[in-house]
């Protein structure tokens, strides 16, 4: 019997007794693998927001969504049309098309990404 332990994200503890016999461990690191990957791609929250400002957005509400986004911990990102970036970076927001109509994807990633993207989804659907 072979006796692993990993420390994960989070700090949560991983130890996994597996007899010393390769099937089974290999068996054992799919598992492992498999239900991380699941774990992972269920902590993104994604939010979808229309622009609906009559000029778009220009450079007040651009700021104020880089300044929101910039008081969590989370990563969050914005999406317009086919073009993603960090929401907490000015310069590239201004890079986005940001016109009337279009559907903005708020995503977040991390300890506080709900709160993130519903803050950054209220000052877009705020401007007008």
């Amino acid at each position: 019997m072979v006796q692993y332990e990993s420390v994960l994200p989070d700090n949560l503890k991983l130890s996994l007794g597996v007899p010393m016999n390769m099937k089974n461990i290999m068996l054992c690191a799919l598992a492992v693998t498999v239900s991380l990957v699941s774990t992972v791609s269920q902590a993104n929250t994604r939010k979808t927001v229309t622009i609906t400002a009559r000029d778009g957005l220009g450079i007040d509400p651009v700021y104020q969504i880089a300044d929101t986004a910039r008081k969590f911990s989370a990563n969050v990102h914005l999406t317009s049309l086919d073009r993603t970036v960090n929401a907490k970076d000015l310069f590239k927001l201004q890079t986005l098309r940001l016109h009337k109509g279009i559907v903005l994807t708020v995503s977040a990633d991390g300890p506080d990404e709900r709160a993130a993207a519903e803050s950054v989804v209220r000052v877009i659907a705020a401007s007008r």
